[in-house]
């Protein structure tokens, strides 16, 4: 075993690791942590708001010199309150510059590409949503 890894915010059923991938050098991973429940839509945002049941949050770790280190906190930028799962699925490019990750549960109610990420359950519960971020 080389590393032990664990979330920059640990609570009681975050599930994290539920989907985890890995660069091909072996020195980028990511893993979700799908019932996370910050509220937070930024990059290493606030970590410890716990205002949304079920948002998920996914985090990246890097290698460096044999040894591991978080990196990056990644969410939705629509998180909000209602089990969106993101990190639910995911993959990372082989070459850790491009990371897909699936939030199954969102209630965007755009469609197409790059459409706005408002949230409307009302109208569009649980129609799900990819999002793409590259380095």
């Amino acid at each position: 075993q080389q590393a032990y890894l664990k979330a920059s915010n640990p609570d009681a059923e975050d599930v994290f690791g539920f989907t985890t991938s890995i660069s091909n050098d072996g020195n980028t991973l990511v893993a979700a942590a799908i019932h996370e429940q910050s509220c937070t839509h930024d990059i290493d945002g606030v970590q410890s708001d716990n205002t949304c049941n079920y948002a998920g949050a996914v985090y990246l770790f890097e290698r460096r010199s044999g040894s591991w280190s978080a990196s990056t906190y990644l969410k939705a930028s629509n998180a909000d309150q209602g089990s969106d799962q993101f990190g639910f699925g995911l993959s990372l490019a082989g070459d850790s510059r491009t990371l897909a990750i699936s939030s199954p549960y969102d209630d965007a109610v755009s469609t197409g590409i790059n459409g706005l990420d408002n949230n409307d359950p009302t109208v569009s519960t649980n129609t799900g949503a990819v999002f793409v971020f590259t380095r």
